[in-house]
Parts: structure tokens; C-alpha cells; sequence
């Protein structure tokens, strides 16, 4: 019964959040084509660069600790105040390598100044705040809170972006579509002191390390997640703006925006439901393999469907999401949707392996498959140009998934 109320409130989250991306994409498209989308998906993975290792880290911990009804009261207050401690200090560590470094990498956003991107900076840190928040509350089984206030977060970011975008300025826009999340972080707050967990003891510090060393191996995978998937796509990206120019990467980043709907829906439901169920379950015999292959088997047709409609009505897609300008895009389609649908079958499997705390590996095959991508890159762009692009996304997730099914399989063994 609980799974069934969780699909429902994770339902209507994804469902809130993509109608708002949807209409934000639209804006964005009409005012400003093309280029506009490809700046906007490179600025969306820049705060993500910002935002994983907390989130990701920090975050995935939290839930996984907090959740476990053994934890004394004490002990949830030291988890959180370090938790928290860890999530500002990142973000402030990957700061600070950014703007070390920022020299060495060509600004890809025209007419924009110093002061534009400390505001941008600012803005993602208050987001790192309001996701921990946020984590709390899933962690406590406060989902419709939490559903709330992501959904507010993300309509303010809509209300700002079509503000922005109307006086035509696109580097205000994007600054209006980070700060929905951030501004929706004093919502959080307001529910975590309800809660009675904002009291930062001083006692324990022996606690607070081994809080510390808990949470260290989520922090280590999303550190693998940032430097070998949102670094490595923000290069690419950033490649192939100067090698084949924005507008033209921007029919190419259409098509991968149309995947992210789908891409996000999916990773928040594995997210509110899968994961914590799965953790749950892994330290029962047989039963976190067993929950993992039903949820497979009733995921991977439906999945399959979907993805072949939108392959057969891309074109009225492309109307729908943006506008015939992008009808060009048509031709990403193919090999884009097949490595998706790899890469969707790839996370069910690769989230058991975090939940089972195989910390070691996940990072490895991080790293493994990320020089994959890049070295598919280097040869499908030289031999069919920014085409390539899509058909290194497919190559890079269908080896993957070959390997998680066969650690899949080496897991469940071990526990026979």
C-alpha cells in the first residue's frame, strides 16, 4: 500500500515538473531558437556541476541513515547538522576549483559579466541548501511535503523565465530558472524546524565522524558521477558549440532535452520509490535481488513502448516541444532513444549496487564507461559529424548495461 501512495505522489511530482520544464522549453525556443536551447541545457549542467556532490552525495546518505527507525533521536540531530556542514562545504570547495580554473575554459555564454555569474553561483548554493532540506523531509516520509515544495520551486522558476524572457533577455532567464529552487528554500526550512531537527549539538564529536565516514562513501560516488558524467558531458557540449556552432548543437540538445522529460521522470521515481525501498531490502537475503528483477521485468516493456512512440511521432515532438524551426532534429532521434532506453534499464541495476554500498565499483564503472563515451565521441564525430554525438550516447549505455546485468548476476550469486 505504501508503494502504492508513494508511485501516486511521485507520479504527480513528475508529472507538475515536467509540464513546467515543457512550457519553460517552449518559452525559450520562441524567443530565443535553437541557441537559445543549447544555452539553456549548458546552463543546467553547469549548476549541476555545483549541486551533485551534495545532492548525490550528501543527500543519498541522508535518506539511507535518517530513514532507519533504529536511529536515536541524538543521533538524528548530529547526522543532520554535519550532513549540512558537508553540503556547504563542498559546494564551496567545487566554487573555488571553478573559479581557480575558470581561465583555463572560454566563457560559452555571450554578453555575460562577473557579476552575472556570481549571482548564478549564489543562486546555486541556496538550491544545494533547499534539495538538503528536501532530502530530510523524504527521509522522514514527508513526500507530499516534499512534492510541494519541489513543484513550488520549479512554477516559480516558470514564472521567471517567461518574465525575463519576454524583456528578451536570455542570460536574466536563465538566472530566473535557478531562482525558483532557490527562493523555495525557505519553504524547507520552515518544515524542518516543524520537525524539531535544526538543534545543532556539540557533543559526540567521535558521532559526527563516523557520521562523516557514512556519508563519505556517497560523496565518493558523486564525485565519480561529476567528473565522468556532467563534466564530461559539459565538454562535450561545450565541443561541439565551437566545432559545429550553437545553433546547430542546438537541434542535437533538443532532442536530448525531449529525452530528459522522460530521463527525469524516471530517475525521480527510481529516486522516491525504488531507492528507498531497494536499501531497505538489501541486507535481507534474496529479497533486494527479487524486488530488483520484478521491477525490472514490469519496467523494461513499458519503458520500450513509450520511446517507439516517440520515435514514430518525433516530428509532431518537435512541433509540440518547441516548434518547426527545430524539425531538423528529426535525425537525432534514433540512436539518441536507444541509448536511452539503455541507460534507463542500466540505472535500475546501478542503483542496487549503491544501495548494497558496492561503492568501489560503481565508481570504476563511472570511470571505465565515461572514457568509453569520449573516445566513441572522437570517432562518430569524425566520421558522421555532430551525428556522432547520439550514436557514442547509445554505444557508451548499451555496454554498460551489459556489464550491470552481469554484476546483476554476480550479486544475486553472492547472496545464494
Amino acid at each position: 500500500m505504501e508503494i502504492v501512495k508513494n508511485s501516486v505522489w511521485s507520479t504527480i511530482s513528475v508529472g507538475l515538473r515536467g509540464l513546467f520544464s515543457f512550457f519553460i522549453n517552449k518559452v525559450i525556443s520562441f524567443y530565443f531558437g535553437p541557441s537559445g536551447i543549447t544555452f539553456l541545457s549548458h546552463f543546467q549542467n553547469l549548476s549541476s556541476i555545483f549541486i551533485l556532490l551534495p545532492n548525490d552525495g550528501v543527500n543519498k546518505g541522508i535518506i539511507k541513515y535518517l530513514s532507519d527507525p533504529r536511529l536515536e533521536e541524538r543521533n538524528k540531530h548530529i547526522l543532520v547538522s554535519t550532513g549540512l556542514g558537508l553540503s556547504l562545504g563542498l559546494f564551496l570547495i567545487t566554487v573555488f576549483l571553478f573559479l581557480f580554473f575558470k581561465e583555463f575554459f572560454p566563457n560559452p555564454f555571450p554578453d555575460t559579466d562577473r557579476n552575472w555569474l556570481f549571482t548564478a553561483l549564489l543562486l546555486f548554493g541556496l538550491q544545494v541548501i533547499n534539495y538538503y532540506f528536501l532530502s530530510i523531509l523524504l527521509s522522514q516520509k514527508r513526500l507530499p511535503t516534499y512534492v510541494m515544495i519541489h513543484v513550488g520551486g520549479n512554477f516559480l522558476s516558470l514564472l521567471l523565465v517567461i518574465l525575463f524572457s519576454f524583456r528578451s533577455q536570455y542570460d536574466i532567464a536563465l538566472l530566473g530558472w535557478a531562482a525558483g529552487p532557490a527562493s523555495a528554500f525557505l519553504i524547507s526550512l520552515f518544515f524542518i524546524w516543524k520537525l524539531g531537527l535544526l538543534r545543532i549539538l556539540g557533543e559526540k564529536i567521535s558521532l559526527r565522524i563516523k557520521a562523516i565516514k557514512n556519508l563519505g562513501e556517497y560523496i565518493l560516488v558523486a564525485l565519480s558521477i561529476l567528473v565522468f558524467s556532467k563534466i564530461t558531458d559539459f565538454a562535450i557540449r561545450e565541443f561541439a558549440i565551437l566545432e559545429y556552432n550553437p545553433e546547430q548543437t542546438g537541434f542535437w540538445q533538443a532532442v536530448v532535452r525531449i529525452s530528459d522529460f522522460y530521463l527525469m521522470a524516471f530517475l525521480a521515481y527510481l529516486n522516491m520509490v525504488y531507492y528507498p525501498k531497494a536499501s531497505e531490502l538489501s541486507n535481507m537475503k534474496n529479497q533486494g535481488g527479487n524486488f530488483t528483477r520484478k521491477f525490472f521485468l514490469g519496467s523494461a516493456p513499458v519503458l520500450a513502448l513509450g520511446l517507439l512512440l516517440i520515435y514514430l511521432l518525433r516530428e509532431q515532438v518537435l512541433i509540440l516541444f518547441f516548434n518547426r524551426d527545430f524539425l531538423p532534429a528529426e535525425g537525432y532521434f534514433g540512436f539518441q532513444l536507444l541509448g536511452d532506453l539503455m541507460k534507463m534499464h542500466s540505472w535500475v541495476l546501478s542503483f542496487l549496487l549503491l544501495a548494497h554500498a558496492r561503492v568501489r565499483l560503481f565508481i570504476a564503472s563511472q570511470g571505465i564507461f565515461a572514457g568509453i563515451y569520449l573516445a566513441s565521441v572522437y570517432y562518430f564525430t569524425l566520421e558522421s559529424g555532430i551525428l556522432g554525438l547520439p550514436v557514442a550516447h547509445f554505444v557508451r549505455y548499451l555496454l554498460y548495461w551489459l556489464f550491470m546485468v552481469f554484476v546483476y548476476r554476480k550479486l544475486l550469486s553472492g547472496q545464494n
